[in-house]
């Protein structure tokens, strides 16, 4: 279980250098890299301690844990109020750090060292050890606590990502109560070196947070985790527990050969795994999200409706009102493209109406529209997706994309395109419920976004063909007036004409 160790570590250094290289939100980018990076330093320091063992190593193990907390807990406020932190602020929490860091080194504070055994070694700790397992622990479930309050609080997408946080760290939190304190109880002190590694959980599914905005419904993920987790310990303990116990059954009725049962067990369960997961998957969350698949269903149906509806300010009011009302949207806008103008004019509008500095049309040569077009092939956009693009790439347009953003109340940008051309986009705010968009909805919105470019392109034919009618008609009215009139003219010339010959005579 050394290597496990070793694995965590390097994984862990990879993470912290992924969110330093790959981009995350400014605030959290510099801080949580160091609580990568000393985390995995704190890993290879125990990993070096199981393969060496000598005291100085041991104090080293703990003395780079004693960071860990400190650092963790400036990047957690910066998570939780959106800000960098202020230099007090670190200068406190990592001097505080620095502090236990040193206290480690000291004979007898914390760390006495480690007595040599026929069977290995005994760890001996100093008469100020419970300070610094209280100082560990208190700050460990202060974080906890902290990021459970930003996912009580946040909604949307940040909302999501606190939950994702909390689930890693309560995860780490746990396996490390239950290896280093309750199994020992039980005489399983080996497994106390999985304590370490199992940061790999907190660090982890944080940088799946930060980075990936598409987030499966925490309860989505927890189900799935939890099925795959079952199936396929089914699938693999079957054929084991069948090797294990069974052994002796099957060499006495098979022979030598006995281990052919097994492995075929497994071959067998490893084939049809993935369809038996999938089977449960798609049953249990037929039966624990009926509402989000009802409304998806009802979406879809729109689609086909769409095409039937003619008039187009019709069908901009049926687009937006189903939308809004099967997802239970806030607020939402749609924007068309008025080619004499150049520009995209807001048309309709739900909920209530936002500051219109930005908000009632946009430019075709705008940075967002821009980014709209570019974004053809990826479908529908969430609003940290866009800033974070511009954070990275555009930095010179940030503030004017915020500021579009915000007055639009966007929380995602679905492009309409008829081939190469943007014809329209819709803007949807954030969901009454506070839950976030999943990539569920996304993938259904990009056919949604697809069906009411059609519908728009036929609407707008329909209306041209309106008006081309309607000036046909005008024109042979016009027409039918001139003859009418022409007509008029000659009826009154051929008396005036005979008068005038009269007069003449």
């Amino acid at each position: 279980m050394k290597w496990i160790v070793l694995v965590g570590g390097i994984a862990n250094f990879l993470l912290g250098l992924l969110i330093l290289k790959k981009g995350a939100p400014i605030p959290l980018k510099k801080p949580f890299t160091i609580f990568a990076f000393l985390t995995s330093l704190w890993v290879f320091s125990n990993f070096i301690f199981l393969v060496s063992p000598s005291t100085f190593w041991f104090r080293t193990a703990y003395a780079l844990g004693a960071l860990i907390p400190s650092s963790a807990l400036i990047w957690v406020l910066c998570f939780s109020t959106g800000k960098k932190p202020s230099l007090s602020l670190s200068y406190i929490g990592y001097g505080i750090g620095f502090l236990f860091f040193t206290l480690c080194y000291v004979n007898n504070i914390f760390i006495a060292g480690i007595i040599p055994q026929v069977s290995g070694f005994k760890e001996n700790y100093g008469p100020f050890f419970p300070v610094y397992s209280i100082y560990m622990s208190g700050i460990l479930l202060y974080l906890l606590y902290r990021i459970f309050l930003c996912s009580r609080k946040f909604t949307g997408i940040k909302r999501e990502q606190a939950k994702y946080i909390f689930l890693g760290g309560a995860t780490f939190a746990i396996i490390s109560f239950v290896v280093s304190f309750l199994l020992p109880l039980f005489g399983y002190a080996k497994y106390g070196i999985l304590d370490s590694p199992s940061s790999l959980f907190f660090v982890g599914f944080t940088v799946l947070a930060i980075i990936q905005y598409r987030l499966l419904d925490i309860n989505v993920a927890i189900t799935r985790g939890t099925i795959f987790a079952v199936v396929y310990a089914l699938v693999l303990g079957i054929p084991i527990g069948v090797g294990y116990w069974g052994r002796t059954y099957l060499s006495g009725r098979i022979g030598v050969n006995w281990w052919l049962v097994p492995v075929g067990m497994a071959l067998l369960l490893a084939s049809l795994g993935p369809a038996i997961y999938g089977f449960i998957r798609r049953k249990t969350e037929a039966a624990l999200f009926k509402e989000r698949q009802r409304y998806q269903e009802n979406l879809i149906a729109l689609a086909k409706q769409m095409t039937l509806t003619k008039d187009l300010r019709s069908l901009l009011i049926l687009i937006i009102r189903n939308v809004t009302k099967e997802i239970g949207i806030s607020y939402a806008r749609i924007y068309l493209l008025d080619n004499k103008a150049n520009e995209y004019v807001r048309e309709v509008h739900y909920g209530k109406e936002r500051r219109r500095q930005f908000g009632d049309s946009l430019p075709n040569e705008a940075p967002l529209v821009q980014m709209l077009y570019r974004s053809r092939d990826i479908g529908p956009l969430l609003k940290e997706e866009v800033i974070s693009h511009f954070q990275t790439r555009e930095p010179e347009h940030l503030k004017e994309v915020e500021a579009q953003l915000r007055s639009m109340g966007a929380a995602v940008l679905l492009p309409a395109f008829i081939g190469e051309e943007l014809i329209a986009f819709l803007v949807l705010g954030t969901k009454r419920s506070r839950e976030i968009y999943t990539p569920d909805d996304l993938g259904m919105f990009k056919i949604l976004a697809g069906q009411s470019a059609l519908a728009i392109e036929n609407a707008l034919f329909y209306q041209e063909l309106k008006e081309s009618q309607s000036a046909m008609v005008q024109a042979s009215k016009l027409s039918s007036i001139g003859e009418l009139a022409a007509g008029f003219a000659h009826q009154i010339d051929n008396p005036l004409a005979v008068i005038s010959a009269g007069c003449e005579l």
